[in-house]
């Protein structure tokens, strides 16, 4: 069986026959979720520069 935990909910991705295969799809739910969080940093980051700066 493979899941992800992220922000205290957890993700069911798949029951497998080989431990190989648990181990891939835990590999991909985990590259989503670091693409999800690089995504998530870009905005916050264009979100700031936006913003008015005190002089």
């Amino acid at each position: 069986m493979a899941q992800i935990t992220f922000q205290g909910k957890t993700k069911y991705l798949g029951s497998f026959e080989l431990l190989a295969d648990a181990v891939e799809a835990r590999m991909q739910g985990e590259k989503i979720y670091d693409e999800f969080l690089e995504c998530l940093d870009q905005k916050q980051n264009q979100n700031e520069d936006s913003l008015p700066h005190a002089t």
